[in-house]
């Protein structure tokens, strides 16, 4: 009732099937002109085959293919790479760069108990002096920082089409804008909680991953 398939047929040429299926095959073939073309058109395929030449590659082929191949690391793996020349790779390595970074640590401290020794300097207002400029300096680099950022042209963009919106459309309008965001967002979590989080097949509150 069902022809045979070319997996069949493929096999039957190659002497591959079982005595059952290649009876149950020849039995079809014999009455079945369209698969007689077919058996035929495999053996041909075949038969052609066998004529072609056969190359076999060189000892250093596959050494050749493998040299021109170039794959391309991820930033972080380049990264790693770069940083893993600057690890030391021995205990005396190891032990020079703990002392290099030791260094600053200790030269900072024999400076605090030289102040702290001194008569006229205490420990609360050395306290105070730190605080005061490491405020002072926070407060000028985020004033630098947030002029800059204003004055960037994105900023300066955004602002003026925001202004423009707000002129064009009003409060009603804004208030549309962020009644239609909030809906979006609600309706994003809620598909994402579905798909991701508990879908219908499985009806637990965490996600599985599969590797």
């Amino acid at each position: 009732m069902h022809h045979p398939t070319d997996d069949r047929f493929e096999a039957y040429v190659e002497g591959r099937l079982e005595d059952a299926e290649l009876a149950s095959l020849e039995s079809h073939v014999v009455a079945c002109s369209w698969c007689q073309g077919q058996l035929e058109e495999w053996r041909a395929l075949f038969t052609a085959l066998r004529t072609l030449p056969r190359l076999a590659p060189s000892a250093d082929f596959g050494n050749a293919v493998m040299a021109r191949v170039r794959i391309a690391r991820p930033w972080h793996a380049a990264a790693y790479g770069r940083l893993q020349r600057w690890v030391p790779d021995s205990t005396r390595g190891w032990a020079a760069a703990v002392a290099l970074l030791a260094l600053p640590v200790a030269l900072g401290s024999s400076v605090l108990a030289w102040l702290l020794s001194r008569s006229y300097v205490t420990a609360s207002g050395l306290w105070v002096f730190a605080t005061d400029v490491f405020a002072t300096g926070a407060n000028r680099l985020a004033s630098e920082t947030s002029s800059a950022v204003l004055q960037s042209a994105l900023v300066t963009r955004l602002l003026a089409t925001a202004d423009a919106f707000y002129a064009n459309a009003g409060v009603q309008g804004i208030g549309l804008v962020a009644t239609v965001a909030l809906l979006s967002t609600t309706l994003s979590i809620w598909v994402l909680y579905r798909n991701l989080y508990r879908t219908p097949e499985r009806e637990t509150n965490h996600a599985s991953y599969c590797f």
